[in-house]
């Protein structure tokens, strides 16, 4: 008989009527004997083998333990367990005798419970982390968007702490095409880019869109680029970007037509013609060059067309540019032409000598060239605020002191022996030389 039915027959033996004690009787017999042949047969788990790849590990003293399956001798490791949501298995833990996430599994930040104005954001919720310090960050409504990013009203309860992370690209990050014709809408720079047609929110048309449309007899300066990037519409770009072409202009005198620029616009009327020397403005310092009068070119200089006079003329070491008119307006180029000469070559009166920098001075007399000889004796002594101020004569000798009233005055220190004071020698005073 079956297990069931030896429990069954049991509980029946127990309260049935005395008729049949002894029928009830023999059936338990035969029950414990089945069940005794039932242990024989099912054997010791002692002599199991847990299958440890499918997660089976033995129970402690499986050898006292009776059975013959994973489930009655062994006990399940973290192989067999499912991580739940918010964790991650990890091999270093399957073969753990363990059923839990603490246990078989590694936390993700996933499941890391964040204070108030934190949350996990969206590139750390896979990442192994169980901390708020790991995995935490403040929430996007704390973030401030900054240079070509927008706040996005979506991701602000979601958690980051970077533009990538809770912003949206703004018009500054869109790269409209000027190529084309197209600019930033200026007043949109900072407004959030559309999901459909951004181009058409953040861009919008300037002349250079238009290049080629203004029809005959019109046409744009490429070259004013202020002005082929102002905006222009389909309606009003002939008005703001066109301006007529040179191929109905009337050259003036003095200019001849340049027969391959007749598309040129009339604002550049040198494009237009072609001047010749005849209309040639000379710059200052030049005069006509009546010769050169027929000569004709697109970029006319001043040394095709003119004459280059004194005014121009860099005069050289001892000489300076004169200031006389009848002299600049020489064609000459020569230093004794054009240049008044400077004290280098004055003759000094008796008793004086040429300043250190004669060379430079320009005025030819004696007071701006000469000086006393006794000023090279005065400059080889070392100036002072006061004569008095200096206490050992041969000190005092070697000192020069520039007069108190007369500023331009200057006089040697001398030693008075009764005294023993340095004074200012008033019998060598002297004036105009050159101390610096």
């Amino acid at each position: 008989p079956s297990n069931g039915t030896c429990g069954a027959l049991g509980r029946r033996g127990a309260g049935a009527e005395m008729k049949q004690v002894g029928l009830g009787l023999a059936l338990l017999g035969l029950c414990a004997q089945a069940a005794k042949l039932h242990l024989e047969v099912q054997g010791s788990c002692d002599s199991f083998q847990c299958d440890l790849e499918k997660g089976w590990s033995p129970k402690p003293e499986h050898f006292k333990v009776q059975g013959s399956t994973n489930e009655q001798c062994c006990r399940p490791t973290c192989r067999r367990w499912k991580c739940g949501h918010g964790y991650k298995a990890h091999p270093d833990y399957f073969d753990n005798v363990a059923s839990s996430n603490l246990e078989c599994c590694d936390q993700l930040c996933s499941s890391v419970a964040c204070n108030k104005s934190y949350g996990v954001p969206l590139s750390k919720r896979d990442a192994l982390g169980s901390t708020q310090q790991e995995c935490c960050k403040p929430l996007c409504s704390k973030h401030v968007c900054m240079g070509s990013w927008a706040t996005d009203p979506k991701k602000k309860n979601q958690a980051g702490s970077s533009n990538e992370e809770c912003c949206t690209p703004s018009c500054a990050a869109l790269a409209c095409d000027s190529s084309k014709g197209y600019k930033y809408r200026l007043e949109r720079h900072d407004r959030a880019q559309p999901a459909k047609n951004p181009e058409d929110f953040c861009c919008e048309t300037t002349c250079a869109f238009f290049k080629d449309q203004c029809g005959r007899g019109q046409g744009m300066d490429e070259a004013d680029e202020v002005k082929m990037k102002q905006s222009a519409t389909a309606t009003d770009f002939r008005g703001k970007c066109c301006e007529p072409v040179c191929s109905g202009v009337t050259c003036p005198a003095g200019y001849l037509h340049h027969p391959t620029k007749t598309s040129y616009l009339v604002s550049k009327a040198h494009g237009c013609c072609l001047p010749t020397c005849k209309a040639f403005k000379c710059s200052p310092g030049w005069v006509k060059n009546s010769v050169a009068e027929p000569f004709v070119s697109a970029s006319l200089r001043d040394k095709d067309c003119c004459l280059e006079t004194c005014a121009l003329h860099n005069c050289g070491a001892g000489w300076f540019n004169s200031t006389q008119k009848s002299k600049l307006s020489k064609v000459a180029a020569s230093d004794k032409a054009c240049c008044d000469s400077s004290c280098q070559g004055y003759q000094c009166p008796a008793g004086q000598v040429l300043r250190s920098g004669a060379m430079n001075i320009s005025s030819l007399n004696a007071d701006a060239c000469c000086e006393s000889k006794l000023c090279l004796e005065l400059r080889a002594k070392k100036q002072v605020k006061h004569c008095n101020s200096v206490s050992e004569e041969a000190e005092c000798n070697k000192s020069y002191d520039v007069h108190e009233v007369k500023r331009s005055s200057a006089a040697a220190c001398a030693w008075h022996a009764e005294l023993k004071l340095c004074r200012m020698d008033e019998k060598t005073v002297l004036t105009g030389c050159d101390l610096k």
